[in-house]
């Protein structure tokens, strides 16, 4: 990955740790549907609100590239963390 890529830069900068530590206490392991993974969810939530596109717009304006986004996310909280 381009170190110099906006979104790699971005994700560069969350402490995905700590984030994940307080974020997997809400969520039970024994009842209910697995949480997405925390990249996931807060990769969309900053890509829905840089560009304030309504939640339908976000899935049809970012297609294929959301899938490459949320990757830097899920790849840079490995390298990171």
């Amino acid at each position: 990955m381009n170190p110099e890529n906006r979104w790699v830069k971005k994700a560069a900068a969350i402490p995905w740790n700590e984030i994940e530590e307080k974020h997997a206490a809400l969520f039970s392991c024994t009842k209910g549907m697995l949480a997405k993974p925390l990249q996931t969810a807060l990769g969309s939530l900053i890509i829905h609100k840089q560009y304030e596109y309504p939640d339908r717009e976000l899935v049809e304006q970012t297609g294929e590239n959301l899938y490459y986004v949320l990757s830097v996310f899920h790849r840079t909280s490995r390298i990171s963390g």
